[in-house]
This record gives structure tokens, C-alpha cells and sequence, in this order.
């Protein structure tokens, strides 16, 4: 069998290059050949591969040093030798020393075959040396690398158990057994698989094994010494020369802390979610516990001042001015944490911003008057409506004026409003005592206030403006004042208008509540009939107490008793309450009653103490029509009445 030879032939004379190559031929090589006369042309031809460089020494303006050189500095393994026609000893031992394996005469190439022979044996010597190095020095690198990781890495086969090839010794960290107890089998890293986990981890290996697919696992072991430890193993099937997966191989992980954080967070997750429900909770039920009260106080106060004379009369103003102090301080505090708990969203309607704004001025026009303060209205345009969410509107204009209210002593307040762009502009202005410049940065903090501690001259909690500049950013507002001390304050809410601009009257179609005459009401015979479901009787007496002039009132005092009574006759609305002291709620009953073909349209007002945010909504879609926040006073309960009865 001829042996192939690719060979490069540095020869200026032609019939010299034949003749070598013919006895190269002759000795039974298939040569292929690239004779080479110039610098330029040898550096073109080496750009290939070769397996043998033959060398004439003498070629004018080219000598074989350079071209020794040229060859040694590309390819350090090719042999190099040197064929000519006379040289001396010294010449030819300083070709030998610089890298050429050997030399040879022209009349004499006899040799030539079995040096080439010699340097082809070498060269295999070579490259399985360099081989066996390289793979070796790449051992003892991964064996380094392994080591220095935190993870086990294996390699094993399948013979009817798992027989390990290979296994880091970070196992004898991982599970406190060596890695030699593996290799003999004196352990098998099966048994110390917890027996919950262990079926699965055998489907997946096998699976692995037989579909040569990776895979990723996570389960619990017991080491020498019974300590639990989740482990992560990251592996696959590796095949054998004919295509067979005879074994798999991978890393496994310690992965317990990471686990145990995890567990951490979900606990810590869980107690978050569970302290927020309990604040909620508690929340909701220190509103619907204070409110209650509260219903009886405001409004028996309210009656008995328009009844009383005198002193006595004096007296009731003083506690249901007492009682409503409460009832703002309150509030604040329920608004404040809806804003904490709930993530609200914004309920848009149409609203006559100057009949919204006139509503807030006349119900502060007694508290100003009573500090002989003026409140001055400068509207440009006064019908204009705003798409908005109007209850975060009433708070933000009832903290903004009551606050300038509180702290103005002398003077007056001045509200004005205008579309800016696509914005609606609402200015509310005092003569008051103004912000201190080392105060004005903390004036949206909630808790700060001008004055604070044991020596604080004005009441209040001070979470008005924080409750205001949130309600603003959340409408898409910004809020902004500037102020001077002793000479007054000035608030800038900036609000979007909303999807479409600010329109006038002739845009939107507007509501009028025409209200009766309630003198006339009360001469007629006909007086509408109200069931009053509730439960606490001072409540039922003071809402009784707001409605006996104007309607006839049947009471209920739980859920049977107003089904039984929606049963036995007709009633014209319905006031439910919705803690009724017993499993069902009033909403549930509302849902209830609303399965009657009689009741379908029936009014049903929610009146109740739970105000939190997310409660109206609740009690509106469980079968309510209306909503009444208990403390109400009998001007908002006959003004609901009179709206919802009117076309009834």
C-alpha cells in the first residue's frame, strides 16, 4: 500500500527536484508536491499543511537559515531536512542545532526514504505525547477546577446498579460519606435518598438513561451523620461508541440554604399577608365599633339641640360638635389606612365641580363664621364639569379647607377654580399663620403638623394633607403651595380632566334631585312605609327618631325578621344594616330578598359602619342599590330617601 506524503521541495534547479522526488517515489510513497524557488512563493505554500520540508542549502538571494527559521516559527513539528550538493560538517551540525532533523548529498539520496520513514514514526510519537498531555494537563485542570467548586461531580454505569466511574470528593462534604464508599459500593448514594423522594429520582434517571436527555432534579438526603440536606442534580445520559447510553453524568448541588431561604421568605410572605389581614381586620372592625356609638351620640345630640332651650340646649351643640370632632379624627385615620392596605382604584364620574365645591364652602360656613372668617368664592366659570373620582375629591377639598379653616385666626378663604390646558386648576387660599420654611418639607409627611408634642396650639392628627396629596397623585394630580409666615397659604391641586376635557353644561347631561316639601309630607295620609333592619337599639331609635315625621317605619332586628316581613307585606324602601349579630349579614340578606319578583326594585340601602375601602363596592354588588356610612345625621338620610323614592 502506497503512503501518502505531502511534501515541499525547496530546489532552483528543476532536473535536482526530479530526481528527489523520483527516489521519494520510488521507495513507495504517493507523493504530492510543491517545488519552491522564492521567499514569496514559500510563504504562500505554507499557509498549508505539509508533512515534510526538503531544503536545498544553496538558492541564490534565499537561504535555508531563513527558510528554517520561516518554517520552525509555524509549524515546530514538521521535519525540516536539508538536501545538497556539498557542506561541511560545521555547516550542517549548525543546521542540526537550529532545528533541521537531518541532511543528506544529492549523490547520495539512498537515505532519503528512510529518514523520511524515521520522522513519520516520530511525529506519531509526537502527537500521541502531545495528546497525552494535553489530555492529562485538562485532567488534572477539571479534577482542580471540581475541587474548587461547592458540587459533587460524578460519572456512572448501569449494570444493575449504579457503578461509579468517577466522583469528586467534595460527596465527602456533601453527604459525610468518602468517595471510595461509593466506588466499592460500600454506600450507594440511592439509599441515603429520602424514601419520599427516592421513586421519583429513579423515573427521572431512567428516563435520562434511556431517552439520553438531560435532566434537573431537587430532593432531600440524609447524611452520615441524619442531617437533611436538599440537593440539586443537573445531569444527562452519555452514549458509548455505538450510540447507547450506557451511564449518566452530572453535578449535584447543595442547595439547603437556598431552600431554607425560600421557606424563609414564603413564611415571612405568609405572616406579611396575615398581619395585613389582621390590620385590615382590626381596622375595620375599630370603625364599625366606634361609628356605631358614634350614630347614637350625633344623633340624639342633633335632635336634642333643635328641641332644647337655653343652657341645655348649649349643652347638646357642644357634644355633637364633640362627637363630629371625633368623627373627622376618625375618618382621617380609616382613609389613612385604606390608602396603606388597599391598592384603589379610581371611580369616575361626571361632577359639576361648582355645585361640588359650593357643597364643601356651606358645610364649613358655620365653623368659619364662628371665627368671624370669610369665605370667598371666584369662580370664572362656574358650570364646569370634570370626569373624576368624586369621593377623593370631597376629601381632598374637605382636609384642604379645613386645615385653612383651623389655621387662619383673622381674615378670610378664598377657593377658585379654572381649566388650564387639559388640566382643571382648584386654588384654595388663607390669610392664616403659613408654613414655616423648616417645616414646608415635611407638610405632606403624615403625623407632622406646625405645632406638635405636650405644647401643640391646634387640634387634629395630622394626616389631612397626607390624605390629600395621595388622593391627588392617585387621580394622576400633582399638589403644590407656597406660603409665608403670618401672612397666609396657598394650595394648587392640579388635576387631569379626565378621558375628554373639562366640558360645560351644554356637554353633559346633568341630574337635578328635585327634593319634596317635607312640611307637606308630614300633613299627608299617605306616608311612605320603611323596613328598618337593625339590630342595636340605639341605633334604631335614632334613625326612627330622624324619620317619624315623614314616614311610617316597620323595624326588624335580624335577617328572619326582615324576611319574614318582606314576606307578609310591601315596603316602599329598605334600610339594612349590615352586622346583624348573627351569621347572615344584611348584604346576604339583601341578595336574599332580592329573589322575591315584589322586591327586584326595591331600594335596599346599606346603612352601616364598615367604611373601609372595597366595602361599598361589596355591599352594592351583594344586592344593595344605595349606601349610607353610619354616623349620618337625618338631612343626609331623608335627602337619600327623597332622591331614590322620587319617581318610585
Amino acid at each position: 500500500m502506497e503512503k501518502k506524503l505531502n511534501a515541499i521541495l525547496i530546489e532552483d534547479n528543476h532536473d535536482d527536484a526530479l530526481i528527489i522526488i523520483g527516489q521519494i517515489k520510488n521507495a513507495g510513497f504517493d507523493v504530492t508536491w510543491k517545488p519552491v524557488q522564492t521567499e514569496d512563493e514559500l510563504n504562500r505554500t505554507l499557509k498549508e499543511q505539509w508533512d515534510i520540508v526538503l531544503c536545498d542549502y544553496f538558492i541564490p538571494n534565499f537561504s535555508p537559515e531563513e527558510c528554517l527559521i520561516k518554517v520552525k516559527d509555524l509549524y515546530p513539528d514538521v521535519p525540516f531536512v536539508v538536501v545538497c550538493g556539498k557542506v561541511s560538517e560545521e555547516t550542517a551540525g549548525k543546521m542540526m542545532e537550529m532545528g533541521a532533523c537531518d541532511y543528506l548529498f544529492k549523490d547520495n539520496l539512498a537515505r532519503l526514504p528512510h529518514i523520511i520513514n524515521r520522522e513519520k514514526k516520530n511525529q506519531k510519537k509526537y502527537f500521541e505525547k502531545t495528546r497525552f498531555d494535553a489530555e492529562k494537563t485538562m485532567r488534572g485542570n477539571f479534577t482542580s477546577l471540581i475541587s474548587r467548586l461547592p458540587l459533587t461531580a460524578y460519572k456512572c454505569r448501569w449494570n444493575g446498579k449504579w457503578a461509579y466511574e468517577y466522583l469528586s470528593d467534595d460527596c465527602y462534604t456533601l453527604t459525610g460519606y468518602k468517595r471510595e464508599e461509593f466506588e466499592n459500593n460500600s454506600v450507594s448514594f440511592q439509599d441515603i435518598i429520602l424514601p419520599e423522594d427516592s421513586p421519583y429520582v429513579s423515573a427521572e434517571k431512567e428516563r435520562a438513561l434511556n431517552n439520553r436527555t438531560p435532566y434537573r432534579l431537587e430532593y432531600r438526603i440524609l447524611t452520615r451523620e441524619n442531617i437533611l440536606r436538599w440537593v440539586e442534580e443537573l445531569g444527562s445520559g452519555f452514549p458509548d461508541d455505538s450510540g447507547n447510553s450506557p451511564g449518566i453524568e452530572g453535578v449535584i448541588i447543595d442547595v439547603t440554604e437556598k431552600k431554607n431561604c425560600l421557606e424563609e421568605i414564603i413564611k415571612a410572605k405568609t405572616i406579611s399577608e396575615e398581619t395585613k389581614h389582621l390590620k385590615s381586620a382590626f381596622m375595620s372592625n375599630m370603625s364599625h365599633e366606634l361609628r356605631t356609638p358614634l350614630m347614637g351620640l350625633l344623633g340624639f345630640s342633633e335632635y336634642l339641640s333643635g328641641h332644647l332651650e337655653g343652657e341645655d340646649r348649649e349643652f347638646a351643640r357642644l357634644i355633637h360638635e364633640s362627637g363630629s370632632r371625633l368623627l373627622v379624627t376618625l375618618s382621617k385615620l380609616i382613609d389613612f389606612s385604606n390608602y396603606d392596605n388597599f391598592n384603589n382604584s379610581l371611580t369616575l364620574t361626571w361632577i359639576h365641580l361648582g355645585r361640588l365645591i359650593d357643597g364643601k364652602i356651606a358645610l364649613f360656613k358655620d365653623s368659619a363664621g364662628s371665627k368671624g372668617l370669610e369665605i370667598i368664592r371666584d369662580y370664572k366659570d362656574g358650570n364646569v364639569f370634570v370626569y373624576t373620582d368624586e369621593a377623593l375629591l370631597r376629601q381632598i377639598l374637605f382636609n384642604i379647607l379645613e386645615n385653612a379653616i383651623k389655621f387662619t385666626v383673622h381674615g378670610q378663604i378664598k377657593v377658585s377654580f379654572d381649566k388650564a390646558d387639559d388640566c382643571i386648576l382648584i386654588k384654595i387660599s388663607d390669610t392664616g399663620i403659613g408654613i414655616p420654611a423648616e417645616k414646608a418639607k415635611h407638610i405632606f409627611d403624615p403625623f407632622r403638623q406646625v405645632s406638635e408634642g405636650t405644647s401643640r396650639v391646634y387640634q387634629g392628627v395630622g394626616l389631612g394633607l397626607t390624605i390629600a396629596d395621595r388622593n391627588v397623585r392617585q387621580m394622576g394630580g400633582s399638589i403644590s403651595f407656597t406660603s409665608k409666615t403670618n401672612e397666609g397659604t396657598e394650595f394648587v391641586i392640579k388635576l387631569p380632566c379626565g378621558i375628554e376635557q373639562a366640558v360645560t353644561a351644554t356637554g353633559v347631561e346633568e341630574t337635578v334631585i328635585i327634593k319634596r316639601d317635607r312640611t307637606a309630607a308630614r300633613e299627608s295620609n299617605t306616608l311612605r312605609e320603611i323596613l328598618l333592619v337593625e339590630d342595636d337599639v340605639v341605633n334604631r331609635s335614632v334613625i326612627q327618631l330622624m324619620l317619624k315625621d315623614k314616614y311610617s317605619v316597620y323595624m326588624a332586628i335580624s335577617g328572619k325578621d326582615a324576611l319574614d316581613a318582606v314576606m307578609e307585606r310591601p315596603y316602599d324602601a329598605i334600610l339594612m344594616d349590615i352586622n346583624l349579630g348573627e351569621s347572615k349579614n344584611g348584604a346576604s340578606i339583601a341578595a336574599e330578598i332580592r329573589n322575591f319578583e315584589s322586591y327586584k326594585t326595591t331600594p335596599i340601602i346599606a346603612i352601616t359602619a364598615y367604611t373601609m375601602a372595597g366595602e361599598k363596592e361589596t355591599f352594592l354588588k351583594s344586592g344593595c342599590s344605595h349606601y349610607l356610612a353610619k354616623p349620618f345625621n337625618s338631612s343626609q338620610l331623608l335627602d337619600l330617601l327623597d332622591e331614590v323614592l322620587e319617581n318610585k
